[in-house]
C-alpha cells in the first residue's frame, strides 16, 4: 500500500463504494495513522460488512464510516462508528423527476 502526500496534522477521510470485510479500509485507516492523520473519517455507498467487517472498523483508528442505506445494516452490525444516512428522499425525488419526465440531472446542480 502506498500514501502518497502529506497527512501529518490534518483530517483524512477515505471515500470508498463497497466495503465488505472492511480490510483494505481498515489498513488505509493504519496508514494514515502511521503518517500523522489526527483525524481520520471513512464513507462508502455499500457497507455489506462481512465478518469481521465491525469488528476491524471498531478496532481501526477510523473515527466515523458513514454509510448509506443501499443495504440493510441488521442489529448485529450497528456500532457507534458507524452512521447510516437514508437514500429514501433522493431516490424519491430522482423517481417522481422520472415519471413526470423532468429532468434527474437538475438535481445534482
Amino acid at each position: 500500500m502506498n500514501l502518497i502526500g502529506d497527512v501529518a496534522g490534518k483530517t483524512a477521510v477515505i471515500i470508498d463504494d463497497i466495503v465488505d470485510t472492511a480490510g483494505s479500509l481498515c489498513e488505509g485507516a493504519k496508514a494514515l495513522e502511521k503518517r500523522g492523520a489526527k483525524r481520520i473519517f471513512a464513507s462508502c455507498s455499500h457497507a455489506i460488512l462481512s465478518d469481521p467487517a465491525v469488528q476491524r472498523i471498531n478496532e481501526s483508528p477510523i473515527e466515523k464510516l458513514v454509510i448509506t442505506n443501499t443495504i440493510p445494516l441488521p442489529p448485529e452490525k450497528k456500532s457507534d462508528k458507524i452512521v447510516t444516512l437514508s437514500l429514501a428522499d433522493a431516490l424519491g425525488d430522482v423517481i417522481m423527476r422520472i415519471q413526470s419526465r423532468r429532468s434527474v440531472s437538475q438535481l445534482f446542480r
